[in-house]
């Protein structure tokens, strides 16, 4: 069925009002737009839909990354990665938001400038210690997930004691039942790869620079959807009766 104008519209407008809040996304709707422009290549109006998903959230987003070029001399969506590698991935490394010494040398060099030798200042650090960046990296994988470091008033909680393990193993089985989920959708024929893309492609700059629970519970209430609905799935086939099975595996005579 060929998309309306008037709806590849408005995902274009909803992709570059996201990219205004936050340009995180920007890799996946690459990934979104090559994968659309492969399957409807041939079909009436495809260039044009892949033509109007392009240009709008351009429109939208280009003015910010002019602003920026001509802040900061730079032509990208943001212009602090090299300083968030530096602040989490470099022992002793400190913000300008809390160091003055930061903050002087972020006022006298400028916002382009700090950048990049931040982001200099990452790389040695890393190519020193790969080993400790490469369990930094596992470790933000799993806090994406699972979870990072529970908040205070969840310690504080009546007769729980320490409820990271409690925590985790919830995550971790609700994560089981997205997987469920996602593999019940797929055999039923729902067309989800762009919500598992989502799921895969979104935080993989987050896993390199830093995670925070605010970055990952987006993605975990996707995850939820897919865990409903491997719950409800696997529900179902407990619910079959013996007899149903054995006439499903039983050999044609």
């Amino acid at each position: 069925m060929r998309a309306h104008i008037g709806v590849v519209f408005t995902c274009g407008l909803a992709m570059g009002g996201t990219l205004l809040i936050n340009p995180s996304p920007l890799s996946f709707f690459i990934f979104l737009i090559v994968w659309r422009l492969l399957q409807e290549w041939g079909k009436p109006n495809a260039i044009r839909n892949m033509a109007v998903l392009i240009l709008v959230p351009s429109a939208l987003f280009g003015p910010w990354m002019v602003r920026n070029y001509l802040t900061t001399g730079a032509f990208t969506p943001r212009c602090c990665a090299g300083l968030e590698l530096m602040s989490y991935n470099v022992d002793g490394a400190s913000h300008p938001w809390i160091s003055s010494k930061e903050r002087q040398l972020y006022k006298t060099l400028g916002e382009n400038r700090y950048n990049d030798i931040c982001f200099q200042r990452a790389k040695e650090a890393i190519v020193a210690e790969p080993g400790k960046y490469a369990f930094r990296v596992l470790e933000r994988i799993r806090n994406w997930w699972l979870g990072g470091e529970p908040k205070e008033y969840l310690k504080r909680l009546h007769g729980l004691g320490n409820v990271k393990p409690l925590m985790h193993t919830f995550v971790a089985g609700m994560l089981l039942l997205a997987m469920v989920g996602a593999w019940e959708a797929v055999r039923g024929g729902a067309k989800i790869l762009p919500l598992i893309a989502l799921l895969v492609v979104f935080p993989l700059p987050y896993y390199f620079i830093n995670v925070t629970d605010r970055y990952a519970f987006p993605m975990r209430m996707i995850a939820l959807l897919l865990a409903a609905h491997g719950l409800v799935a696997a529900s179902k086939r407990l619910r079959r009766s013996p007899r149903a099975i054995a006439d499903q595996t039983a050999p044609s005579l």
